[in-house]
């Protein structure tokens, strides 16, 4: 990731914890720690351009840590409990807890939520985790959350239309079209999941364009 990603990320570390001294080894994001630490480093030796200084300046960022600076980091597990309560806020007011990855309102509980299903994956989530996540119905496939989002589209498309069957010439439908197109298609080949095959049939997705055969 580049130098702007990592600032991005010690932006969002800022928001949650009202300071950027990251922890070397902080569970949630050990590179970012580490990547802190290399910034001291980087403006002792001169290698760190004013405009970066000056950047990381205005965050408050502490250039010198003395011993007990970092008595105030909150622990990982805390920070956990926190962003759990964030994702809580977002399924009240949406419904899901599918935070989209860019979500713009709260970059930082995107990242998290995609986060959790990695570690997950390398089983570094506690069963108490996965039990409050799965609570909100978190769901823990990234594919399934990216279709979702096209799924909600196809929703809000119904719903102004009170069908699905979503133009091809349409500028404004152009991504949703070829993604309904492919739904077909997959469906045709048994790719599509029970669940997905089901949620389409809830709004009364048409599988078949074809005009009926005449008899």
């Amino acid at each position: 990731m580049s130098w702007e990603d990592r600032f991005e990320d010690l932006k969002a570390f800022r928001q949650q914890n009202g300071h950027c001294n990251v922890p070397t080894q902080w569970d949630e994001n050990p590179v970012l720690g580490r990547w802190v630490a290399n910034q001291r480093q980087a403006r002792k030796r001169g290698q760190l351009t004013a405009d970066r200084v000056q950047l990381l300046n205005d965050l408050g960022f502490v250039w010198e840590l003395r011993r007990g600076s970092l008595a105030g980091v909150r622990s990982p597990r805390r920070n956990w409990s926190e962003m759990l309560v964030r994702l809580k806020g977002f399924h009240d007011e949406y419904g899901t807890a599918d935070v989209p990855y860019g979500w713009d309102e709260d970059p930082a509980l995107g990242r998290w939520a995609q986060k959790q299903r990695d570690a997950r994956t390398k089983g570094e989530l506690s069963q108490d985790q996965i039990e409050n996540l799965d609570e909100l119905q978190f769901e823990w496939d990234s594919a399934m959350v990216r279709w979702k989002l096209m799924f909600a589209e196809l929703l809000h498309f119904n719903e102004m239309h009170g069908h699905c069957k979503v133009p091809n010439d349409s500028a404004e439908w152009k991504k949703l079209a070829s993604w309904v197109a492919t739904q077909r298609s997959k469906n045709r080949k048994q790719q599509l999941s029970i669940k997905q095959v089901d949620l389409l049939n809830s709004v009364n997705f048409v599988w078949d364009l074809r005009p009926p055969k005449k008899k």
